[in-house]
C-alpha cells in the first residue's frame, strides 16, 4: 500500500463531509417534510393551537364553520383549559386518494385513550415533493349548558352569562369542558363532559351537555337553620296556650293557673332545597314543643302541673332577597 498523499487525505476528508451534509440534508427535508408538510401538517398545527389556547390559529386551520352559540369557548383561558390534560398523541394517515385522506390523532386526554377523526385534502405542492394539505372544513360542535334557576356559570375556570339558564356554547375538539356555580346563596358541583368529535349522532340525546343541580349553600342552609330556630323562640316566648302564627298549641278545656310556659325541646333540623325553576323549598319542617303549667280542678280546686311534647310542622315559605334568603312563616 502507498502512503496517502495530502492531497488525496484531504479530497477524502472532502467526500465525507459531502457525503455527511447530503444526509443531513436529506434528513432535514424528511423532518420538514414530515412535520411542516404532507397530511399531518395542518393537524399537527391545529392541535398545538388549541392547546395553546391560539382559538384565532386553530379556527383558521380548521376553516370551521360556528353555529349559533356562545363564543366564549372557542380562544384564551378557556380553551386551553380543555386540553390541559391532553397528552400522548399519536398521528396515523388514511390515504383515500391522491388528494384526500384521513388524519386520525390517539391520545389521552382526562385519563381515558381516545381518538378524533381529521379528514384532510391536498391543496399543493412546493419544490415538486413537499405538499400542502389543509383540514376539511365543518361545524364546530356545541356544549349545551343548564343552570337551573340561575343565569350564570363558570365554565372551563371561567365565569359566563347562561341566558334564560340554558344556552350552547361552540367548542373546539378534542377538549375537556367543565362547568360549576358558586354564590352566597347557591352552590352546584362541577360536572363535566369530554368532546371527541363534531358529530353528536343522529339526534340529541348523545349531545354533549353540562346540568348543573343546585343546591343551597352552607351559608344559605346556615341561616334558614337560624331563621327557624329564631321564630320558634318568639313562639315560646307567648304566654298562651294558642301562640299566634306559630306552629304548635295545646287544647285544654280547664282553667289554667298562672302562666303558660313553652319551650322548644326538639328544633327541626331544617334546610332547604331548590329545583329546577329556581323555587326553594324547606326540608324537614318537623320539631317538638313542651308546654308546662299549672291547672286548677274547679270542682275540687286542687292544682295540679301539666307538662306535655307536642310535636308540631312549621310550615313556611322560602324568599330570595338580594343575597338573603327569607323564611315567612304561614
Amino acid at each position: 500500500m502507498f502512503p496517502r498523499s495530502p492531497v488525496n487525505r484531504a479530497l477524502a476528508t472532502f467526500c465525507v463531509g459531502l457525503l455527511a451534509t447530503a444526509g443531513l440534508a436529506v434528513a432535514a427535508m424528511a423532518l420538514i417534510s414530515h412535520y411542516a408538510f404532507g397530511p399531518t401538517a395542518p393537524v399537527r398545527s391545529y392541535m398545538q393551537a388549541i392547546q395553546n389556547g391560539d382559538g384565532g390559529k386553530a379556527m383558521d386551520l380548521m376553516n370551521a364553520d360556528v353555529p349559533d352559540s356562545n363564543a366564549a369557548m372557542l380562544d384564551g383561558r378557556s380553551l386551553s383549559e380543555a386540553t390541559r390534560t391532553l397528552d400522548h398523541l399519536r398521528y396515523s394517515v388514511h390515504q383515500e386518494s391522491e388528494d384526500s385522506a384521513v388524519v386520525t390523532v390517539e391520545y389521552r386526554l382526562n385519563g381515558a385513550t381516545s381518538s378524533t377523526e381529521f379528514p384532510v385534502h391536498r391543496t399543493g405542492v412546493h419544490a415538486g415533493v413537499l405538499e400542502d394539505w389543509s383540514i376539511d372544513s365543518r361545524t364546530l360542535p356545541t356544549v349545551k349548558v343548564s343552570t337551573p334557576g340561575v343565569e350564570t356559570a363558570t365554565v372551563n375556570r371561567q365565569k359566563v352569562g347562561v341566558q334564560g339558564g340554558d344556552q350552547d356554547f361552540a367548542v373546539f375538539y378534542p377538549g375537556v369542558y367543565t362547568a360549576e356555580y358558586t354564590s352566597s346563596l347557591v352552590t352546584a358541583p362541577e360536572t363535566t363532559t369530554t368532546v371527541t368529535d363534531p358529530e353528536p349522532g343522529h339526534d340529541d340525546t348523545n349531545r354533549p351537555s353540562l346540568s348543573l343541580k343546585p343546591a343551597p349553600s352552607q351559608h344559605a342552609k346556615d341561616s334558614i337553620k337560624s331563621q327557624v330556630s329564631g321564630k320558634l323562640d318568639e313562639c315560646a316566648r307567648q304566654n298562651t296556650l294558642y301562640p299566634k302564627g306559630c306552629p304548635f298549641e295545646y287544647e285544654f278545656r280547664g282553667r289554667v293557673q298562672g302562666d303558660v310556659h313553652w319551650s322548644i325541646s326538639e328544633y327541626p333540623d331544617s334546610s332547604a332545597t331548590v329545583d329546577q325553576q329556581g323555587r326553594w323549598k324547606l326540608t324537614n319542617p318537623k320539631g317538638k314543643a313542651q308546654i308546662e303549667f299549672q291547672s286548677l280542678d274547679l270542682y275540687t280546686g286542687k292544682v295540679s302541673t301539666v307538662k306535655k311534647t307536642v310535636p308540631f310542622q312549621l310550615n313556611a315559605a322560602l324568599q330570595v332577597k338580594g343575597d338573603q334568603v327569607v323564611v315567612n312563616t304561614h
